[in-house]
């Protein structure tokens, strides 16, 4: 997406820098190439005249040029970050499917399961798409504040960031302030839905001899 789109501006920054450079080479051009016959007082006089008109447009096109220079380097930006992050979601992916992967990562912030381990793999997953919609400015607060109280109603979901938040602000405070917004959004929740009182216990997820599956 972020690769289309910084193809859309290309063009028009190109387009925009040909006429800032016709804009100001045209004196020149004309003093160049001019018949010999030609009245230099009169010339003079439309110089004067386009010189008047063409300040604003070279304005315009200085600033358009600026623009679509700014919006480039942003979709850069974006597109570096989505493509670092698809990668490190792939190696969360391997360490799901091959569980002597998980030993790679660092330790657990306390002793827990192998099976627990991986179901915080999974619930990091999940925050991490969050945080990329909200980033892109495709999602709200208000939005990443209901999917939050939302997974932490399960048991799950708030221990998981009641042990790994800390790690998540480490990192928030060394990134945006979007991102530090993101995590203070997930504290929020958890103070919330803490209110609200206790998680729901893995064991009453589902009905007896349901056999798991997908929550209604």
């Amino acid at each position: 997406m972020a690769t289309s789109k910084l193809l859309r501006w290309t063009p028009w920054a190109a387009v925009t820098a040909v006429l800032l450079a016709l804009t100001i080479l045209t004196p020149f051009i004309l003093n160049r190439w001019a018949p010999g016959g030609l009245k230099w007082d009169r010339l003079a006089d439309i110089s004067q005249t386009y010189s008047a008109l063409s300040a604003p447009l070279s304005g315009a096109a200085l600033i358009a040029v600026a623009w679509s220079l700014i919006m480039q380097a942003r979709q850069m930006r974006i597109a570096n970050g989505n493509e670092f992050r698809a990668g490190h979601r792939e190696l969360m992916m391997q360490a799901l499917q091959d569980p002597s992967l998980q030993e790679c990562w660092e330790p657990p912030v306390i002793p827990t399961t192998r099976e627990r381990a991986r179901q915080y793999t999974y619930v990091n997953l999940i925050i991490s798409g969050w945080r990329v919609d909200y980033l892109n400015g495709a999602s709200t607060d208000a939005s990443v504040l209901v999917w939050a109280q939302t997974l932490m109603r399960g048991e799950i979901g708030r221990e998981f960031w009641r042990t790994r938040r800390a790690g998540w602000h480490a990192t928030a405070s060394a990134l945006s302030r979007k991102d530090r917004t993101f995590v203070t959004l997930l504290d929020r929740a958890l103070e919330s839905s803490d209110r609200a009182g206790p998680p729901t216990p893995v064991s009453e997820y589902y009905l007896p001899g349901s056999g798991g599956g997908t929550p209604q």
